[in-house]
């Protein structure tokens, strides 16, 4: 007795039919919707500005003045990081970034 093919066919095109494609598509639409309004807005440590106004403080001083007027949470190795070390910081309106930078400037 031969098998008809028919019924197979006819699976196949209704799975490749318009139905699962529409799903596809909405599905594409949504990850890439998702996708870009992940990289479209600003992150918190990117809009956050801080005015500083420091004289002769260590690095420790610096980092909990930074966590105290922020959510930051400064993280470092002890062995990295020369805690004592005196610095002047005088900035308006800077992000973490530039701070960082001027603060942990000559360390390497």
């Amino acid at each position: 007795m031969k098998k008809s093919k028919t019924g197979y066919l006819v699976f196949l095109k209704r799975l490749t039919g318009t139905h699962f494609f529409k799903v596809m598509r909405v599905t594409v639409f949504l990850i890439l919707i998702g996708i870009s309004s992940v990289f479209a807005s600003l992150t918190y440590s990117q809009a956050t500005k801080f005015t500083l106004n420091l004289r002769d403080v260590s690095l420790e001083q610096l980092f909990e003045e930074i966590q105290n007027q922020s959510e930051f949470n400064i993280f470092y190795k002890n062995s990295q990081v020369n805690k004592n070390r005196m610095v002047d910081i005088t900035v308006s309106n800077a992000s973490i970034e530039d701070i960082l930078a001027q603060a942990l400037e000559g360390c390497g």
